[in-house]
Parts: C-alpha cells; structure tokens; sequence
C-alpha cells in the first residue's frame, strides 16, 4: 500500500472516511466505516473487542482534538484490521509534514494498481495520535506485533501454490505430511477463537499439549536446513557447488517447504498461548503483562531466523536453477525416480522464495529483469546468453553499466579473449567457455577494493590497441581491448569505457600513510633542495 502526501488530493473530498494509524514494523491499523477497496486487509483475530473499541474511541477524540469535522468523526465506525505499509510508504510517513493541526496528516491511499482510491487522514508513529491509540490498547498492544506476521501466514495459506503443490506431491514424506497437519490443527484454534472473540480456556486446553511435538518439528527442518546451508559454505569451487546443487535440490526444496510449515505452525500456537496469556489476566495482572510480552518478542524472534534460514536457501537454490534452465546443454535435474525440467522446479523454487521473503520483509523479491549495457566494446556487440544468464548473478538492484571483449593478462603475456562486464558495483571476467557451460564467474573486483585505474589514450592515437589496468588490493587485472583502428565508432565507446572504469578508483584516507618524522638536517637538505629546483 503506498500514500501520496498530498494537500489537494486530499482536500478533493470532503471529511475523509478512513484513518490510518501507523504502528511499529512497517504495519498500520485502519479505520472507518469499511474496509478501503484495492488494499489488503489482514483482520485481527486474537485482539480483543474491547481493545479494539478502546483503540476506536481513541481514534475518534484525536480527530476531535484535530477539528476533523463531525460528519467523519460519525464515520470512524470500528477498526477493519491491519494493512502491510510499501517501504516507500514507510519512507513517505517518516519524512512528511503534518498539513493539520494534532499530528493528524492528509494524504492519498493509492491501491494495488497504482490509482488514487481513496482520501485518508493518518498518524505517523511517534506522533501523539497513534502513542494515544496504542496506549489505549494497553498490554494488547503486544498482540499487534504477533497478530501481524500470523495475518500474513493466514493470507498465505489461502494463497493458491498449485504449482509447488504438483512439484512437490511426489515427494512429500511422513514428516512434511505431519507438520502440515500441526498448521492446519493450530488454524483451526485461530478460527474457533476468533468466533467468539478471544483464546478461552476451553479452546486453549485443547491446543496446549501440541509445544513440544511442534518444537520438534521445528527442530527437524532446521538441522536440515542448515545442513544444506553449511554445506554450501564449504564448497568453494563452482563446480563442487553447481553438482551439490544439481543433485540435492528435491531435497533441499522440500526442507525448505518444511521448515516453512513447521514455523508458521509453531508460530500459530504461539499467537494463541499469547492470545490465551490475554484473555485470562487480570485488570492489574503485571506479571501475565511481562510474560505476554516476552511471548511475543520470542515469538518475532525464533520466526526471523527460521525465515532467514530458508531465504538463504531458497536463494542460491533459485539462482542455481534459473542459470541452468538458460545454458544450453541438459536442463533436467534428477527428481526422486526421474528427471525434471530445471525451470519447472526453478519455478517452484521461486514461489517458496517469494513467499519467505514476504513473511520477512512484507514484500516479494523483484523480478530478474534482463538488463542491456549503455557501453559495448565489442565487434559483435553482448553475447543473446550473458545477460539473460548474468542476471542470475547481480546482486539486488546491481546495475549492469559496461561490457566489453577483452584479453586478460599484462603487457608481456596476453590470455584468450574474455568476457568483462562492469556494473555500479564489481568489474566481472567471465571465462567464454566455462561461463556457457556453467555460468561461472572467473574473476570479481568490487568497486569498494578498487584503488587505481591505468587507462593510456596515448596508444590509442598511435593506432595500438587501448589498454586498461586495474589495481585492487588484492591483485591486478590487465585488459586488452579490440582494434579499434578503423572503427571511430568503436573507438569512442573504448575511451567510454575506460573513462567509466576509471570514475571508480578511490583511495580511502585511512589507506593513506602518514609523512615520515624527519630530522632537522634532513628537513632543511630537503627544502634547499626544493629552492634550488624552483631557480631552474
């Protein structure tokens, strides 16, 4: 959900209905009389009605006390649940000027597709409205940050995964089967107590005995998970990677899908001993208020590193996928009995992968689009197969700026031809076989280990070919680049390149020495010195 601040867009309709209160981790809770069309919103089932109504009445006297007029104040009918807030939503709230008086904002809700919907009134966090409003929800507020990620665990399940359901239906053993029983048995407990309004006793006594066969679920995954990842860690050579991949991949989707399960499981039966912890407290019950607390903290805590467990996982699972699936030569992969195509199950890798990251961040990972270099030097312009396999290997908004045919070696001893791309962050040498057998990456220069760059434009002018000289901290790297003799064309983007290459050498300050301490003797030859070559 993204929000325009925008005085005019706002003012367009008299006396908004709806009102946004932001809360803490991206998150904000919405008011009004319905809930607002085009936006996601994840109901709140653990919170109690009375807090709810609390946080209702609160909302509407700092309207009040912001002179929102009385006709919205009638409209402020009941809180509708929790909406997920983009990041460049959050970056918008925290920077904007309230245009009303009370802290009380105007803006633009703008829906799934990009169009102004509706015109809002909202509470950045911090401002005095929305502490007011999670004041009055008192020690429910904790249920807020747990109710949260089970609002999206609960839209995920509903989610339609046909695809990673059909790759994964062969090979679903025992253990996954139970654990995805586990999370249907804990949703129920969340459906039963949100049809009476809270986690009773009764509801609670029959889902308490379920930790430790949830724990050990958990536990199961994790090692297996972490297993792969270890493993991973160890393999330092492309190849030993690509045939751990290649061959561990059924099984490491299928943990990863476990581990997923047996969190969100776990994390269910949390939400309800939280909501539990709740509905049984006394009005001065401090300590059900500090455990309740630390329910949810722990809670939060345990599903962050599970969650990053499985991205980690899933990552370099999909990266490996998705470059086998565009390299020519076999692209099927073994898959319990058989063989499966590598993009059928990329795909599913992809879908595990976007539904982590969106249980983690709020928001799925971008698309790999296939990015084209603004320079070429090169007499046949990009190979069609580097950037449709290179995107594989960017990192997250890495920018593709350079490419260029080149020797590699220095001037006494020139290898074979090779691939070198530059983005905004590293210089890459790609080998031109290996590189289309496996993908591989023969060299990486992060810009931040660049320290000089040698780029001489005296050969060119004397018809030689142009070389380019790059000095890291850790080693060198010499480039050859194509005859650009009869090529003005050429030529140009030759001296583009070079000039881009150079604009990111650096030397940071702390790399530089300090002067020697020299003696008076010394100091003063050096000076005469220094007068005596001014003279001549």
């Amino acid at each position: 959900m993204n929000i325009h601040d925008d005085g005019n867009a706002a003012a367009a309709q008299d006396e908004p209905s709806t009102t946004l209160v932001e809360v803490e981790d991206g998150w904000g809770l919405v008011f009004g009389p319905h809930p607002p069309e085009g936006v996601e919103i994840f109901d709140l089932e653990l919170l109690p009605r009375a807090s709810a109504s609390a946080a209702t009445d609160t909302v509407s006297r700092v309207l009040g006390a912001a002179n929102v007029g009385g006709q919205a104040l009638q409209g402020i009918a009941q809180m509708q649940g929790l909406v997920r807030l983009a990041p460049e939503t959050m970056k918008m709230l925290q920077t904007a000027k309230p245009l009303t008086s009370g802290g009380v904002n105007l803006g633009t809700l703008v829906d799934a597709n990009g169009k102004m919907a509706h015109s809002i009134r909202w509470m950045p966090a911090g401002a005095s409205g929305a502490t007011a409003v999670l004041a009055s929800l008192g020690p429910a507020v904790a249920l807020l940050a747990i109710q949260a990620q089970l609002a999206e665990i609960s839209s995920l399940v509903r989610e339609n995964i046909a695809l990673t359901d059909e790759v994964l239906k062969a090979i679903r053993a025992e253990q996954w089967a139970q654990v995805q029983g586990l999370h249907e048995t804990m949703l129920k407990g969340v459906d039963e107590a949100r049809h009476i309004g809270k986690v009773s006793d009764h509801i609670w006594q029959n889902f308490a005995g379920h930790e430790a066969q949830l724990r050990t679920a958990r536990r199961l995954f994790e090692s297996k998970v972490d297993a792969h990842n270890r493993e991973l860690l160890k393999l330092k050579k492309h190849e030993d990677r690509n045939e751990y991949l290649t061959h561990h991949a059924e099984a490491m989707l299928q943990d990863a899908q476990g581990l997923l399960q047996a969190q969100q499981a776990w994390f269910t039966y949390q939400a309800l001993r939280a909501g539990h912890i709740y509905a049984v407290a006394g009005q001065d019950d401090t300590d059900s208020g500090l455990l309740l607390q630390k329910v949810a903290d722990d809670a939060r805590v345990e599903r962050t590193r599970d969650l990053e467990r499985a991205e980690e996982l899933l990552t370099v699972l999909t990266v490996h996928l998705g470059i086998m699936a565009e390299l020519p030569g076999d692209k099927t992969i073994p898959w319990t009995k058989g063989r499966r195509s590598a993009e059928h199950v990329a795909q599913a890798a992809k879908v595990l992968q976007d539904q982590t990251a969106k249980l983690l961040h709020g928001f799925a990972a971008n698309e790999r689009g296939i990015q084209k270099p603004a320079i070429v030097v090169a007499d046949e312009g990009v190979p069609e197969l580097l950037p449709r396999v290179l995107r594989w290997q960017l990192g997250k908004d890495e920018r593709l700026l350079a490419y260029a045919d080149a020797k590699i070696g220095q001037w006494w001893s020139w290898d074979e031809w090779k691939h070198v791309v530059v983005t905004d962050r590293r210089i890459l040498v790609l080998d031109k076989s290996e590189f289309k057998k496996n993908g591989s990456i023969l060299d990486a220069i992060k810009m931040e280990d660049l320290r000089y760059v040698r780029f001489d434009q005296t050969l060119m002018n004397a018809r030689q070919p142009a070389k380019v000289e790059v000095v890291a901290t850790s080693h060198s790297v010499g480039m050859e680049l194509p005859d650009h003799s009869r090529k003005e064309a050429l030529r140009e983007e030759i001296v583009r390149f070079g000039q881009l290459v150079q604009s990111f050498m650096h030397l940071p300050s702390e790399e530089i020495p300090a002067p020697p301490i020299l003696d008076e003797g010394t100091r003063t030859g050096l000076e005469i010195a220094g007068r005596a070559d001014s003279r001549s």
